[in-house]
């Protein structure tokens, strides 16, 4: 990956294939996130990350995130997720959550995120200083 770029934007519909490619690539179960409630990486033209997330309300709600075995622990996941909250605070978002259970916890804690209860919270928008 070195010299290699993180590009990521909002998924579409027409993302369907290349996710459901991703997944097959780490013979991994296809997420059944539709594709439009999410995010893709790109790196090279080829999609090698997805994080999928739900908005209710003023949360922002990290569902689901798989990188492609090749790009792990190359800093794909933590782009991907600077990025999430680079777009929620626009969006207007107050917070982020995710299941604090999760394999990449270690992570989000790096992060800013903050154990409540069974989730990892972070503050994006009003009321932490942005």
């Amino acid at each position: 990956m070195r010299g290699q770029r993180l590009h990521t934007r909002l998924t579409v519909p027409s993302d369907a294939a290349p996710l459901r490619e991703l997944y097959l690539r780490d013979q991994a179960p296809p997420d059944p996130i539709e594709p439009a409630s999410g995010m893709i990486g790109k790196i090279a033209g080829r999609v090698v990350a997805h994080l999928a997330f739900r908005r209710e309300r003023a949360t922002l709600e990290i569902l689901h995130v798989h990188v492609d075995r090749e790009y792990r622990r190359k800093r794909v996941a933590r782009g991907m997720l600077i990025e999430l909250e680079r777009i929620a605070k626009a969006e207007g978002v107050e917070e982020l959550g995710v299941v604090a259970e999760c394999a990449l916890a270690g992570l989000f804690r790096q992060l800013g995120f903050i154990p409540a209860g069974e989730t990892l919270h972070k503050r994006v928008g009003k009321g932490n200083g942005a």
